[in-house]
């Protein structure tokens, strides 16, 4: 992710990820954002993962950046509130499977009273299906947040999520049985390599 963003630009988005832009103001860290991050989180890693953006205008992609002034302190408080809410996820969402960013912005000479950020979260899709603290879950459908599941819309889900881990598996025993494939193979074409050698060698001894 970048180290700093430019004011009135284009947010940068890369090809084949999923991106929530959910505005400009993020709200209390232990309130209405941790109830966002929850429902947006919980969406992600139900769906295909991707990044929730706060600081960019939800209909043009322009960065702008938050409207509350994040110093190191409040920074920290925020972090801690996404940290929280993907602790109290079932099953609990490991830390290596998410990553928070929260990245300045370059005013290109414009003054302003105070430094301009953008939050990022990046989450991972999970192999399970993830409960919130609240046992709901959501999943992303046209890049909205959609939730909490009705129950034909979880057992819908826990089947997309059955044959992924069935195709998951597939895949990783075809990749052995190839290996092993390759394996016999080549095992095949050095024992008939060596007994043509032999076979010639024989001919050369008086």
């Amino acid at each position: 992710m970048a180290l700093s963003y430019k004011y009135n630009s284009w947010y940068p988005k890369q090809t084949g990820q999923q991106y929530l832009f959910l505005g400009l103001q993020l709200g209390y860290c232990s309130g209405s954002f941790s109830q966002t991050v929850r429902k947006a989180c919980n969406a992600l890693i139900n769906t295909a993962g991707g990044i929730i953006v706060f600081g960019v205008e939800k209909e043009t992609g322009i960065i702008k950046g938050v409207s509350e002034e994040l110093n190191r302190e409040q920074q920290d408080l925020y972090r801690l509130a996404v940290d929280r809410e993907l602790r109290n996820f079932t099953p609990s969402v490991q830390p290596d499977s998410y990553r928070i960013n929260i990245v300045g912005i370059d005013e290109l000479g414009e003054k302003t009273s105070r430094a301009r950020h953008v939050l990022e979260i990046k989450v991972s899709v999970g192999r399970d299906m993830f409960e919130d603290s609240r046992q709901e879950v959501y999943v992303v459908k046209h890049n909205k947040v959609h939730g909490p599941l009705f129950p034909q819309e979880l057992k819908d889900l826990v089947l997309i999520k059955y044959k992924e881990e069935i195709i998951l598996r597939a895949t990783a025993l075809n990749k052995d049985e190839t290996l092993n494939s390759s394996i016999s193979v080549l095992d095949d074409k050095n024992s008939r390599q060596m007994t043509k050698l032999n076979f010639y060698k024989s001919l050369t001894v008086p």
